[in-house]
């Protein structure tokens, strides 16, 4: 299991939430899932001004 996380070149950074492994490559950034469905579901602490006022926008997410 590594320690770190794999951030990508643009600064941003790829979670895999899946229930098969991503390959070594990717394993860093891999949260396994059940089988079947699921909730996913996320959670702030201590957000910021502008996450409670509405004006952050939370990033899309997207299949691969």
């Amino acid at each position: 299991m590594a320690e770190k996380l794999d951030i990508n070149a643009d600064g941003s950074l790829t979670i895999y939430i899946q229930a098969e492994s991503t390959g070594e490559d990717k394993e860093a950034n891999w949260l396994p899932s059940p089988q079947a469905g699921f909730f996913l579901m996320m959670r702030m602490y201590q957000p910021e001004e502008k996450m409670l006022s509405g004006e952050y926008t939370i990033p899309p997410l997207t299949s691969v």
